[in-house]
């Protein structure tokens, strides 16, 4: 009996199958990661926008009531008379809207209350005049409430 020198058809399947298999756990764990740094950066963006919407309103006489272009439209570029503070909140806006989508951010608001809400990941994340951070599965925020709910 003559010895071949090489391998199979069967045992090259064998190893390409390996392979493939080990490269498709690879791709999946990657972007379980990359979902989640995208839904850490979204809750960093929304904390520091409720930030940013203390100061709109500890420093407005109009309260919170500015910081929606219109009811149920997107956040405002100028919540502000400080052009700093308009800088950030559109940094923010610009950054999230990179993120989610250029129409994904809805804003309700009044002189005392706001909720803001972006759809992202099959998901609503929500920030509110009460402080609340919340991640739902159903739109928080209508004109009836300026609440996370």
């Amino acid at each position: 009996m003559k010895y071949r020198k090489g391998f199979t058809v069967l045992e090259l399947v064998l190893v390409l199958s390996i392979i493939l298999v080990l490269i498709g756990i690879v791709v999946l764990a990657l972007h379980k990661i990359a979902e989640k740094g995208k839904v850490t950066r979204i809750i960093a963006d929304l904390s520091e926008l409720r930030k940013l919407m203390d100061e709109v309103y500890i420093n407005e006489l109009s309260g919170f009531k500015n910081i929606c272009s219109v009811q149920g439209g997107t956040l405002s570029d100028l919540p502000s008379s400080d052009p700093e503070l308009n800088a950030k909140v559109k940094e923010i806006k610009q950054d999230l809207e990179k993120l989610t989508g250029p129409h994904s951010i809805k804003c309700f608001s009044n002189k005392n209350d706001y909720c803001i809400h972006i759809e992202a990941l099959e998901k609503y994340f929500c920030i509110d005049s009460e402080g609340r951070i919340n991640a739902l599965t159903h739109p928080p925020c209508s004109s009836a409430t300026s609440k996370c709910q």
